[in-house]
């Protein structure tokens, strides 16, 4: 038996709280991107973008979050 504690730094409601255990893949979706010239100056200032889903199910993960790896480079 395995216990978790953790704590919410700020006062949150509790309708924004989630569990989700399971065994779960990670995939790093900023493996996605695909980088232009322009785009080149910015890639070390890039976040990291991970993604979680059932083992088996990476290519509809890849396929469902593909925009992500976009979006974030426009911001």
């Amino acid at each position: 038996m395995k216990t978790v504690t953790f704590a919410v730094p700020q006062l949150a409601a509790a309708h924004h709280i989630a569990f989700a255990v399971g065994p779960f893949s990670k995939m790093n979706l900023s493996d996605l991107r695909e980088y232009e010239e322009e785009d080149m100056n910015n890639i070390r200032a890039a976040t990291d973008i991970f993604g979680y889903c059932l083992p088996g199910r990476e290519s509809e993960l890849r396929n469902s979050s593909l925009f992500m790896a976009k979006v974030s480079l426009v911001f």
